[in-house]
């Protein structure tokens, strides 16, 4: 709920897409397809809110490579438990930055 209220109030363009994947994902909303949509979904709020405006980032494959603890986050989400919510986002977060790593890393090969 407070999550929801910062992104209404402007919060950190950062925090958005952690938002939009967090409910999508951690709810169900698109049942066994829940997390490609969230992942999709949070790929454009990313693009839209200015933290990731072009689109290069890739999150996911640290999602990939931590899917024991981005499950165990999902479900803290879920629980609605603050220590969930928090751990969740500072996941998908930590997602993001190696996301901008990486494709750093790409470009720098091409």
């Amino acid at each position: 709920r407070l999550l929801g209220e910062a992104v209404r109030a402007g919060g950190d363009d950062a925090l958005v897409p952690q938002v939009v994947h967090a409910e999508i994902a951690a709810r169900g909303l698109f049942g066994p397809r829940s997390g490609a949509v969230a992942r999709v979904a949070a790929r454009v709020a990313a693009m839209a809110s200015g933290l990731d405006p072009r689109g290069l980032a890739v999150p996911e494959p640290y999602l990939y490579r931590n899917r024991a603890g981005y499950r165990a986050a999902l479900g803290g989400y879920a629980s609605g438990a603050p220590e969930g919510v928090s751990a969740l986002v500072e996941l998908l977060l930590r997602a993001w930055i190696d996301g901008a790593r990486e494709a750093g890393a790409i470009a720098d090969a091409a």
